[in-house]
């Protein structure tokens, strides 16, 4: 019974439901598209997201515009107006990579926010949305230091990797991690 108990405090913090943040699970998913493309991970600021949330609840919601803030270049901005899950808007910038031109990059109007996410010298992310009147959500996702610059796409802008190999590594933990948690219920329940 001892071991059992031992075993409980050891993997306590991975059998806890952690609630995690809108910011969190866009920053999740935003670095889950990025390893497709062996780009580093980018790093929630809170700074920024703050900045996002009140762009987005202060300008963009409160006035029903979708319309970029005046970044004078220190970030690139990612904007979105939409009903449903948020999230979806940002496998929707992804999926510009669809038009895409890796032999000759360059900016697009059709695949900027693609590149805005993948940019690879981008470091650090925020992440606001609000709410209108009529129930339609605004996003707001800004990525430091700026991409989409003339002249360093091809160094920031990576084809797409086969397969990811960190992807890998993260379902053998999720699998894994459900396997333990499977055999904990078990022992709890019939001993």
């Amino acid at each position: 019974m001892m071991n059992l108990f031992v075993l409980l405090v050891l993997l306590y913090p991975a059998i806890v439901d952690v609630k995690s943040t809108v910011e969190q699970d866009c920053l999740i998913l935003h670095n889950r598209l990025r390893a497709r493309h062996a780009v580093p991970d980018l790093q929630l600021s809170s700074s920024l997201c703050e900045d996002c949330q009140a762009y987005a609840a202060q300008v963009m919601a409160k006035s029903q515009v979708l319309e970029h803030s005046q970044n004078e270049g220190n970030y690139t901005e990612n904007i979105e107006v939409t009903i449903g899950n948020p999230l979806k808007s940002v496998k929707k910038w992804y999926d510009e990579i669809e038009y895409y031109n890796f032999h000759q990059p360059g900016y697009s109007e059709d695949t900027c926010h693609f590149t805005a996410l993948v940019w690879k010298s981008s470091e650090m992310f925020g992440y606001g949305q609000a709410d209108d009147s009529e129930g339609k959500t605004y996003l707001v996702a800004r990525y430091v230091p700026a991409g989409n610059q003339e002249g360093k796409y091809r160094e920031n802008v990576r084809k797409l990797r086969r397969r990811s190999m960190r992807n890998k590594g993260i379902c053998l933990f999720v699998n894994f991690h459900n396997f333990v948690i499977a055999q904990i219920t078990i022992l709890l329940l019939y001993h």
